[in-house]
């Protein structure tokens, strides 16, 4: 999740708007908080990019149905009478913290939509949410703590708490879940295989 300039939170797995242009229009491309979400909503997502890591990126061809960035809202209204858990990971780029107005427009539509107890907040919006929303889960993506026990107390002490790890850390961390009966969440493995393990 990021936010726009007017506290509108979306989903994009980057801070900026590159997605929404071609390669040939790349210089287009804009921080989220510096567009407003009514310039951005009716702008089909024309490539995948991915800046970290080295993988490449690649632009949609015109047979496959476009797709829009989704507000959290939406995203929140289309699955409220399901049992999906969230795991709220937000992004930013590196020269940007994000406001107290900011945090609190995010935590202000968890509340609208009753999604208290089906989100954990993960990475820099752990301590504002759980400031904003006592009973929010957190997820971990490393010990808490370097003495097991204290991680787990740590950990347990939030009414919803999840280990959110990648594939390459999983068994480090799988017999301390097991032991201290902490959910498991798996992220960045390449076949369900793999994650069903």
């Amino acid at each position: 999740i990021t936010v726009t300039k007017d506290n509108i939170w979306v989903l994009s797995h980057d801070a900026h708007t590159g997605s929404l242009y071609t390669s040939a229009e790349s210089s287009k491309s804009q921080n989220m908080r510096d567009v407003t979400y009514d310039s951005i909503k009716n702008m089909p997502i024309l490539r995948q990019t991915y800046y970290t890591g080295g993988w490449p990126s690649w632009e949609f061809t015109d047979d496959i149905k476009k797709e829009y960035i989704p507000t959290l809202a939406s995203v929140f209204e289309s699955q409220k009478d399901t049992d999906l858990y969230f795991i709220l990971d937000n992004k930013y780029l590196t020269d940007y913290t994000f406001t107290d107005e900011q945090m609190d427009a995010l935590a202000a539509v968890i509340k609208e939509y009753g999604m208290e107890e089906r989100c954990a907040a993960y990475a820099a919006c752990q301590t504002p949410l759980a400031k904003r929303i006592p009973n929010i889960g957190l997820a971990f993506s490393g010990m808490p703590s370097s003495d097991e026990e204290t991680a787990a107390n740590i950990i347990k002490s939030h009414k919803n708490y999840i280990m959110s790890i990648s594939d390459t850390s999983y068994s480090d961390y799988l017999d301390f879940c097991k032991k201290y009966d902490i959910p498991l969440a798996v992220w960045m493995t390449d076949d369900y295989i793999h994650a069903d393990e």
